[in-house]
């Protein structure tokens, strides 16, 4: 299974949400008992972590949903880096999707 590669922007102050299609070899993948993690961090090699997201499995659509409420995104001062959404089930290991990350600064501020 080959990732999908999809640049994204999270805006600061904003909710922020990713949805992507589980795929394998063309077909929708089984994604039931699977669990969901996706990290931002500045480099690939990084230790650092810059952000994390709630990650949802809609397994009837076969469909990986990525939160990350307005709240954090609010908090954010990290401008860019990369990212990657794995799905697991505790013998197998997806990468669902990966890029790069940036952050769009807020003007308004409640």
């Amino acid at each position: 299974m080959t990732a999908t590669r999809q640049d994204i922007r999270v805006e600061q102050g904003s909710t922020f949400e990713l949805v992507v299609e589980a795929r394998k070899d063309g077909a929708l993948l089984n994604i039931t008992g699977y669990s969901g993690s996706m990290q931002v961090r500045p480099t690939k090699a990084s230790a650092t972590i810059l952000a994390t997201a709630t990650v949802t499995l809609d397994t009837v659509n076969s469909l990986v949903i990525v939160t990350i409420p307005a709240s954090t995104t609010g908090t954010y001062t990290w401008t860019d880096g990369y990212y990657d959404v794995k799905i697991d089930n505790g013998t197998t290991v997806y990468r669902i999707a990966e890029g790069y990350a940036s952050l769009s600064k807020a003007v308004t501020h409640a």
